[in-house]
Formats: structure tokens, sequence, C-alpha cells
């Protein structure tokens, strides 16, 4: 994996921070969109309007997605300098849905224009650190099962199909569409 300092990246805080200074009226509304397995994973949309005038009439700037699976086993690392293994939790261990809803803001202030040095956030490089760390401790890939649950709402030729999430072993319903997952949820 290459490597990157993620001091050159921007925080989502300094996006808001940029997003408030420009649009003092402006607002970030954040939605859960999963409310069947919340304990399971986070799943948030953020809406960025640049007045309340806009939000009012439901004319958004932009949106972001975002989803976080809650890590459910404590991590473990080697002390540098006593070799000696110490048990830690990772961010997304007891605050996925915190660290999801930041992902979804920092999207969408991007998508918005607040993209700062055209670079992705802090935040979304330190995921996908911690992306890469974990799909090379195992396969995470969920294995589908027979159940189907129909088509998708969002695209109808697609047929939302039951997985068994292999970190936690619940069911989810989803379709893969571009790699990623779709839960058939605006």
């Amino acid at each position: 994996m290459s490597k990157f300092n993620l001091n050159e990246y921007e925080t989502v805080k300094q996006r808001k921070e940029r997003f408030y200074n420009d649009h003092a009226d402006g607002r970030i509304v954040v939605e859960l969109c999963n409310t069947l397995n919340p304990l399971d994973y986070a799943l948030f949309v953020a809406k960025v309007y640049l007045n309340k005038g806009d939000q009012e009439k439901g004319l958004c700037k932009a949106t972001g997605y975002a989803l976080e699976v809650r890590d459910t086993e404590l991590k473990t690392t080697k002390d540098k300098y006593t070799g000696e293994l110490k048990e830690y939790e990772s961010v997304n261990y007891s605050s996925w849905t915190e660290n999801c809803e930041e992902s979804a803001v920092g999207r969408a202030l991007d998508n918005a224009g607040y993209s700062g040095n055209k670079k992705p956030s802090r935040d979304e490089m330190e995921k996908a650190q911690r992306m890469n760390t974990t799909m090379r401790a195992k396969n995470t890939t969920p294995k589908p099962v027979s159940k189907l649950s129909g088509a998708c709402p969002i695209h109808p030729n697609e047929t939302l199909r039951e997985y068994i999430s292999n970190k936690t072993g619940n069911p989810f319903f989803a379709h893969i569409n571009n790699g990623k997952y779709c839960f058939g949820k605006n």
C-alpha cells in the first residue's frame, strides 16, 4: 500500500468551518438510513443546504452517503518498545455511528465544492487505511443466501438479496451496484 501523510488532508471539521463561514445560514442535515440493524452497521445520508429557504423548499446543494460496519472485536497491536501485545478499541468498536455520520457530512461537503485541496478528507483517508488493514486480515465479503426480497426501489432491474454479514452473522438485504452495496433506500 502506498504511504500517505494524514497531515496533508483537511478534516471534515475544517470543511464545515469553511462552509459556515461562506453560508452563515447554511444547513447540514444528517439522517440515519438503516433503522433495522443500527447496532450492526450505520448508513447515513447528509444533505447540504445553502440557507433556510433552500431547506424549506427541499433544494439541497449536495448529498453524501457513508457506510460503516461496527467492529465487534477488540484490535491488537504490538508495543514497539516491549513487544507486548495490547488490545484496543478501534473507532468503529464504540463510535461507528458517529464516524459514519461525519463521513457522510464530509462527502456531502465535498460534493458541494468544499473539497479544499481536491483530495479526500483526512477522515476518508483514515477510513481507507483502516479498511485496507481489515481487508488484508480477512475476506469480509458477505455471502448471499438464496432468499430474495424483491425489486430494488432505486434500481428496478435489480433484486435485493439477503446477505449474511461475515462480521456479525446477521442478515441484511442489498444488491451490488458499481461495486458498492445498495440497500434500496434513497
